[in-house]
């Protein structure tokens, strides 16, 4: 029976079967009489290899194209024409037995509808009917083939399902392909289903790879296309060991790669020179078992080095480039390559990590190319997995680095910006690596990707005028002052804490940094909560008709310019007026204040802030006139932490009534004696506090930060808080003041001043990894690695060891001396 009778034949008994289940084992039959036909004719040396693929080849696609007509007929895939287009092995006919059968299923509407609930029926009808596909593939060859998609690409939402529309996996094409696509859809031809459809996907794919151009970019890709190909060549002609079989089948992939990117690169740059290698390199992998083994090594050692030298020739690309940027191209992130493995085995999980690298090279906002981000991202892939494997926590700092590209937006001008600036890819790593706090600050503000950039690229961190100068731009014209006042926060918090994590700021320029951006944040704050209470009530006005001044009071860290990202903020408004109506009304403009800086929004809370509470929690005053505020402090008992506090005063602003109100406080606390009696009181507050804190605390506990400031303010306060001194807010400038004027020995000073220094250094370290317990040192010891990071110290050994020392010796020189304030008292009595 000749082969068109026998076509025509199965043709005719798969169609007119009753039965589905018949019309399988009809195809059965059919698919392994043909390879127990063509093998035996092959082990006999009837025909080559190459004809006994050709063979195998014909029946499968014999296979595919009477189960596509079958299953078409179901009513239940009326509304969808499929194609099935042949790839790779089954597009050049070099199957073998049991190969994998490589394709391409894409679909169309019949009706052609817009509608977008028919086009998710569509999709579902489409994914059914390959479903269906693929189980009569297995049960036709027994279990020994399947479908394999090798354009199935996971991390790519338009690639990700084994079928798709035509239409769109075509519109897709330009910004999302990956080095497999060009090459391997170039000889991608119709095998079943729907011709006019395949003629048509093909003709377009082609026109759309095959631009009358070609950029460095495009090089990369084929370059990258080739790695796998190159290194395959590598391995089989270096080592002879493994199945003969096996090694066949990799060397003639790695030769139907070489292929497909002559058939890519044949319109730009000849590839003549290669063909007599790869045409004797065939001939001995696809011939029968006539050559030696060393013979077949040797063709492919030759074949190796020619390609190569190709490459980087003619493509201007260097050979043996690495192996991970050729994966990234390639996109195929269903499993790690056996290769790359051993690279990965640091993280938790390679899979995960692998997974996330691949989503990494994909851009997540559509109209952005992620075959550019791809491209910019293998070139930094290698370096930037090699700076998160110095990082602590690899897996945190991957999972940071990829929720915060996600929301940066753009990662392709960011990936391109590392591969020129790699001490910026290191800082940035750092940053993921380590502050979970400025990881937030991203992910809770979508698209700071130009924030980001200026704050890896400041050169320095700007002074008072020029924060308010920008906060004043920002809010021009601006109706919602809160969020813009949010947002710059955020910025200038990341700016100061990219700063802080390199360590090209001392603490006291980041505390500085910080509490310029508190007062201006608050300041603008202010002047929006008088504006929305002047939109309900009147002006407060003077008799003379020009409105009431007000200022805002600080009290605490901020006052004294020594805030941390975190710290709380107490503070009053103050006004010039002592009508009572107008106290009302200011009373107002300082609960919007605080309201308003309170409120949790989608871009963080702004600060925690409330009224300074001088005369314990029962008050609730907001608003004061300068005289009813000294009048009250002074006819008040003032516990020992805010008579502490009250010594920072700070007024916000220039205005005439901010310069006399601070006039004002500094004249009376002038005229008020601070005596043994007061750091007494003050050192009992500090024991009492010591007695409540864990061991870990380095604010509250034994040899503490607040040790420090208790010691300082009762020195300062008795012996330097006089007219002819400046007033000092800040303990450091205290204690250099105190040495300066004899009050404590220059070393005591410094050791003190010292050991300040770095406690505060590994508390803003805490606030930026944003510990629950934002003064407690953790006792997780991967917690302390990670602090030790942030800190750029050697390990976490180190970093224990310095807080100890410095802890021990402030205990030391603070409880002598709180044990001498404590003699003179109880002596005194």
């Amino acid at each position: 029976m000749s082969d068109s009778t026998e076509s025509r034949s199965i043709d005719q008994r798969v169609l007119e079967a009753p039965e589905d289940a018949l019309a399988i084992d009809i195809l059965g039959q059919y698919y392994r009489e043909v390879i127990q036909a063509q093998s035996s004719g092959y082990s006999k040396g009837e025909f080559t290899a190459t004809k006994f693929r050709d063979a195998v080849t014909q029946a499968v696609e014999t296979v595919l194209r009477l189960a596509c007509e079958r299953l078409a007929r179901d009513v239940a895939f009326s509304d969808i024409c499929l194609s099935i287009l042949g790839l790779r092995k089954l597009a050049d006919r070099l199957l073998s037995p049991d190969c994998p059968w490589p394709i391409l299923a894409i679909y169309e509407e019949r009706n052609h509808t817009s509608s977008s609930s028919n086009k998710v029926t569509h999709q579902q009808s489409a994914e059914r009917m390959i479903d269906r596909l693929s189980d009569w593939v297995q049960r036709i060859t027994q279990g020994q083939c399947v479908l394999s998609f090798p354009l199935e690409i996971p991390s790519i939402a338009i690639f990700a399902k084994r079928t798709t529309g035509a239409r769109a996996w075509l519109d897709a094409l330009p910004l999302n392909a990956t080095a497999l696509h060009a090459p391997i859809l170039l000889g991608a031809r119709h095998v079943a289903g729907s011709k006019p459809l395949s003629d048509r996907f093909v003709q377009e794919a082609r026109a759309s790879i095959l631009l009358p151009f070609r950029t460095q970019m495009d090089d990369e890709y084929v370059a990258g296309y080739l790695g796998a190909a190159i290194d395959t060549l590598h391995r089989l002609s270096e080592d002879p060991s493994g199945d003969d079989s096996s090694r066949s089948e990799l060397a003639i992939d790695a030769l139907l790669a070489i292929e497909e990117a002559q058939r890519l690169t044949q319109a730009v740059a000849s590839m003549d020179t290669l063909k007599p290698f790869l045409d004797r390199a065939k001939k001995q992998w696809l011939s029968e078992q006539t050559f030696s083994d060393e013979d077949r090594r040797s063709s492919l050692r030759d074949l190796h080095h020619e390609v190569s030298t190709w490459m980087q020739r003619l493509l201007v690309v260097a050979p043996g480039g690495s192996a991970l940027a050729d994966s990234i191209l390639l996109g195929n992130d269903s499993q790690i390559p056996s290769h790359l493995r051993s690279g990965l085995v640091q993280f938790d999980s390679p899979e995960n990590a692998w997974r996330m690298l691949q989503e990494l090279a994909t851009e997540q906002i559509r109209v952005l190319s992620s075959r550019n981000c791809r491209y910019h991202f293998s070139k930094i892939a290698q370096p930037l997995l090699a700076c998160v494997l110095k990082t602590p926590s690899p897996d945190l700092t991957l999972r940071n680095i990829v929720s915060t590209t996600n929301s940066l937006g753009g990662k392709g001008v960011l990936w391109e910006l590392f591969a020129s600036h790699r001490l910026l890819m290191e800082l940035y790593t750092r940053l993921c690596g380590t502050s979970q706090y400025l990881v937030q600050i991203l992910l809770s503000n979508p698209g700071m990707i130009d924030d980001l950039l200026d704050s890896l690229m400041l050169q320095r961190i700007p002074d008072y005028a020029g924060f308010q100068s920008a906060l004043d731009s920002l809010c021009k014209g601006q109706h919602e002052i809160e969020r813009v006042v949010t947002t710059y926060k955020n910025s200038m918090h990341l700016a100061i804490g990219v700063r802080d994590i390199l360590g090209r700021e001392s603490i006291t320029e980041i505390h500085r940094a910080l509490a310029d951006v508190h007062e201006v944040c608050i300041e603008e704050l202010a002047r929006q909560a008088y504006r929305s209470v002047s939109e309900k009530s009147p002006k407060p006005l003077k008799s003379d008709g020009s409105e009431v001044g007000f200022a805002i009071l600080l009290v605490g860290k901020v006052a004294s310019r020594e805030p941390n990202y975190h710290s709380d903020i107490s503070m009053l408004v103050l006004h010039d007026s002592p009508q009572a109506n107008h106290g009302v009304f200011f009373q107002q403009v300082g609960q919007k204040l605080i309201q308003m800086a309170n409120r949790v929004t989608r871009f963080g809370r702004l600060f925690e802030i409330k009224a300074w509470q001088f005369q314990g929690l029962a008050s609730s005053g907001v608003a004061w006139t300068t005289d009813s505020l000294i009048g009250s402090i002074s006819n008040s008992v003032v516990h020992p932490e805010q008579k502490l506090n009250l010594y920072t005063a700070r007024v916000l602003g220039d205005s005439p009534l901010a310069r006399q109100t601070e006039s004002r406080l500094e004249q009376f606390l002038h005229t008020q004696e601070w005596n043994d009696q007061d750091s007494y009181a003050l050192v009992q507050w500090r024991r009492e506090l010591e007695s409540s804190a864990s061991e870990e605390n380095i604010k509250r506990g034994w040899g503490g930060t607040l040790d420090v400031e208790v010691l300082a303010h009762i020195f300062y306060a008795k012996h330097l808080h006089t007219p002819k001194h400046p007033w000092l807010r800040g303990t450091v400038e205290r204690l250099e003041a105190l040495r300066k004027y004899g009050v404590l020995a220059p070393h005591v000073a410094l050791q003190l001043r010292d050991a300040y220094y770095f406690l505060r250094g590994v508390e803003s370290g805490l606030r930026l990894m944003n510990t629950k317990l934002r003064h407690d040192l953790p006792r997780d010891p991967l917690e302390q690695s990670k602090l030790a990071f942030v800190l750029q110290l050697p390990d976490s050994k180190q970093l224990m060891e310095s807080c100890d020392y410095y802890r021990t010796t402030i205990q030391g020189l603070s409880q002598f001396n709180f044990a001498k304030i404590r003699a003179q008292v109880l002596g005194a009595s």
